[in-house]
């Protein structure tokens, strides 16, 4: 029996050797080794932030990436928001973008994810940047009626806080004319934070001939304990809602608002002027392209002057703003818009561009060419990014994130062109692009000969509401012809 035994277990071993057992496929689970986020600009406050110019530095490195994605959030109110970027993120990759007020009372807050294809997260991380407490108290700079018109028991008005603290919040209320009890003024709404600045409507609960309102700037972690506040008593006029005139005293005027020279040249400096009545206090501010107040200044003089920078992105024009209130509220506006010079010329000639301003001048850098079987890619060595312009009239941009000597790992199986044909797998930059995006190797081909370097001449055009602070894009190809990039992600040649 023992011989028996020993002779099964022989012939198992053996079985074993010749067919050995299958072993389970090891799978590579992506993982995020490192995600940092840095604002640009040290302290960060709750101001910058709003003013819409601060921007953050955002890097990481990502192991066993493909073939999954990479996906950077913010958490904007309660909900994480996807961030826009215009290429793919590589799994070793940095990129600047414009902080988002987070709306709520926490930090600024992003978020890495690995998903797949269905969006199911595999790996995630957190970066936080948090806001610098400022020493000096909050301001209203201004809390006024936007509209005399009471609609459905509603009123416009608009507001505007300076030295914002992280933890605090805006809120509006009514004083009750006969009992000076104090109510709340706000419509129901899902989210608790306010903005410094913007424009809304508040809901007068009681209403007789004239309406009380107050703004309060509050300590959220100190039982909403005042930090600043401003009241605006409103009279029914001839059926109208206007701001009252204090007792014994005229309401504010503004005589004169001035800004010279004008017009100015681009980040030039200019001298803002004014002279006022019956105010307690005056502020100047700049405003930006798209609407928002900042660089704001209250002023002890009713009558001065104020140098001013224009702003980076006042590329045709500059707007500045004035307020002059008293103590009970009342208050009067004026905005004066200047023209800005335009300091540069485009090296293309065409009807579009007539009225419209580059970004810089235009500029000569070294550049790579590559035509393929549907489409051309460029090397742009100023910006260290490469264009792909597709057959269809489309094109992507991808940061240039190869390494001189670096190995390019073309995907396994992919066809490879015929020996003697003219067709060629692309190296280098183009290589590593074209290897890692399908979707660029399947709507390019293979491609065409080599590639060829050259000197590429490159402008902007200027683009006072953009990110990057330019819109339309021109270059030279190799042949001297010149393509159009929009930003509606199509090229043409003009």
């Amino acid at each position: 029996m023992m011989r028996l035994s020993a002779l099964l277990c022989g012939l198992l071993a053996l079985v074993v050797l010749i067919f050995p057992m299958p072993t389970q496929a090891q799978t590579t689970v992506p993982y995020i080794i490192r995600f940092d986020a840095a604002p640009t600009l040290d302290p960060l406050t709750i101001d910058d932030v709003e003013s819409g110019l601060a921007k953050a530095d955002l890097s990481w490195v990502v192991a066993n990436l493909e073939p999954y994605e990479l996906r950077v959030e913010q958490l904007i109110l309660n909900d994480w928001e996807a961030v826009a970027f215009d290429a793919p993120l590589e799994a070793t990759d940095e990129r600047q973008i414009t902080i988002a007020s987070p709306l709520n009372f926490g930090p600024v807050t992003y978020r890495l994810a690995v998903v797949d294809a269905d969006g199911n997260m595999l790996d995630q991380r957190i970066a936080i940047i948090p806001f610098a407490v400022e020493e000096a108290p909050p301001i209203i700079d201004f809390f006024q009626l936007a509209d005399g018109t009471l609609q459905n028991g509603e009123l416009r008005v608009r507001w505007g806080v300076s030295n914002r603290q992280p933890y605090t919040n805006v809120v509006f209320e009514q004083v009750l004319t006969e009992s000076g009890e104090v109510i709340s003024a706000e419509k129901p709404r899902s989210f608790a934070w306010v903005p410094s600045e913007g424009s809304g409507v508040v809901v007068p609960r009681v209403v007789d001939s004239s309406i009380h309102l107050s703004l309060r700037v509050v300590d959220v972690l100190d039982g909403n304990a005042t930090l600043a506040q401003r009241d605006l008593i409103l009279d029914n006029v001839d059926g109208e809602w206007v701001e009252r005139v204090p007792e014994g005293g005229a309401a504010p005027v503004i005589l004169s608002f001035s800004v010279t020279p004008n017009p100015a040249e681009r980040e030039g400096t200019v001298t803002v002027s004014w002279e006022v009545q019956n105010a307690d206090v005056v502020q100047v501010a700049q405003v930006t392209a798209d609407g928002r107040y900042l660089r704001s200044s209250e002023e002890a003089n009713l009558r001065g002057s104020r140098a001013f920078s224009l702003l980076p992105n006042d590329f045709y024009t500059a707007r500045f703003f004035i307020y002059a209130g008293d103590r009970e509220g009342n208050g009067v506006t004026d905005t004066l818009t200047i023209d800005v010079l335009c300091p540069y010329t485009f090296f293309v000639e065409l009807e579009t561009l007539e009225d419209l301003c580059p970004l810089q001048e235009a500029r000569t850098f070294a550049a790579a060419y590559q035509l393929f079987e549907r489409g051309e890619m460029l090397w742009r060595q100023d910006r260290g990014e490469i264009i792909v312009l597709f057959g269809d009239g489309t094109y992507a941009i991808y940061p240039d994130t190869y390494s001189e000597g670096e190995t390019i790992n073309y995907p396994a199986g992919i066809a490879t062109p015929e020996p003697d044909s003219e067709q060629s797998l692309p190296i280098r930059g183009f290589g590593k692009v074209w290897a890692n995006n399908p979707s660029v190797r399947n709507q390019l081909g293979f491609a065409i000969g080599t590639e060829v370097g050259y000197t590429m001449t490159g402008q902007d055009v200027a683009d006072s509401l953009s990110p990057d602070g330019y819109s339309f894009s021109y270059f030279t190809m190799p042949d001297e012809s010149v393509v159009e990039l929009s930003p509606d992600g199509t090229w043409r040649k003009v």
